[in-house]
């Protein structure tokens, strides 16, 4: 997700079987999870009329209308949001990386089960960026992409 320029986490645990049609559409999110590198700041929960929160109600009204057939989705994304937290994770030590920090927590939960402030580090990203700008500059051969 992006917000004024940055750019964040959002990682949702969908419980489909958790929805029937006759009851809250909101069950089917098992836990919210917001994971920011660049944020200092201690925060517990979601707010709903957070940015975050927007962008949770924007995705969640497409779900609803889409995969669910929710003609009216719920305008209480606030009782959705009782779910969410913030989590630790690896923060990032200047202002051009998240979107790279951003893809080491998708694919630390992905391959991990989780992301936490040591799964990795500036260090690490710093690596990744320049190699990415070198493969994207062309100045990589094929045989070291595969290796790396």
């Amino acid at each position: 997700m992006i917000e004024e320029g940055h750019y964040y986490t959002l990682v949702l645990w969908i419980d489909g079987s958790q929805y029937k049609e006759e009851e809250d559409e909101f069950k089917i999110y098992e836990r919210i999870e917001v994971y920011d590198s660049l944020s200092g700041k201690r925060r517990t929960q979601v707010q709903a009329g957070s940015p975050i929160g927007k962008a949770f109600g924007a995705f969640h009204d497409y779900w609803a209308l889409t995969v669910l057939s929710i003609r009216e989705p719920s305008l209480e994304i606030a009782k959705a949001l009782k779910n969410s937290s913030y989590k630790s994770c690896p923060k990032q030590e200047n202002s051009y990386d998240c979107g790279l920090f951003c893809l080491g927590v998708l694919l630390n939960i992905y391959y991990v089960g989780a992301c936490n402030q040591r799964s990795f580090s500036q260090v690490h990203i710093t690596k990744v960026r320049k190699e990415l700008a070198s493969v994207l500059a062309g100045k990589h051969k094929n045989e070291d992409i595969k290796q790396a």
